[in-house]
């Protein structure tokens, strides 16, 4: 991704945090696409809270927003952001969401559906999804996290096609 993009990449041990800070320490803002998140996010996100180091991820993974979410007091006071979801799924949504809210502020309910038909797949992204699933789901009910059966609620989507 780094070729792509004309970016720097740095390889780095997630098991040493001592060297991990060390290389923090030197730099501005972590981009992590390197999931499942739940394996590399906290760790991460721990050295950037440690050393002053703004963060970013690219997850979608439930249980990895909500531990970022946790951490919300933690960042304030380190004075760094920490966000997650920064990919096309939540990020998306969200602005979506947020631009239908603007056009609709009447409306009392949202459901959205994203079909990933052309989404590229990977051993990782394989684990994730398998992990999610192993995990369960949640739903934003009234502004919060409601633990929810993945498929608690279906519907149909038609593309126009």
């Amino acid at each position: 991704m780094a070729q792509q993009t004309g970016l720097v990449a740095t390889p780095l041990s997630l098991d040493n945090p001592g060297a991990l800070n060390a290389a923090l320490a030197a730099i501005g803002l972590v981009f992590n696409a390197a999931g499942p998140f739940s394996e590399t996010g906290l760790k991460v996100i721990e050295a950037c809270l440690c050393t002053g180091t703004s963060y970013v991820d690219v997850s979608g993974e439930f249980h990895h927003l909500r531990a970022v979410e946790a951490l919300d007091e933690r960042a304030r006071k380190a004075r760094i952001p920490l966000l997650t979801g920064a990919g096309f799924g939540v990020t998306f949504g969200d602005c979506l969401a947020r631009r239908l809210v603007d056009r609709l502020p009447d409306a009392t309910h949202l459901r959205l559906s994203v079909a990933a038909s052309n989404a590229q797949t990977t051993s990782s992204v394989r684990r994730t999804i398998l992990e999610v699933m192993a995990r369960g789901g949640y739903a934003i009910e009234g502004g919060r996290w409601v633990r929810k059966p993945l498929g608690h609620d279906l519907w149909t989507v038609r593309d126009g096609a």
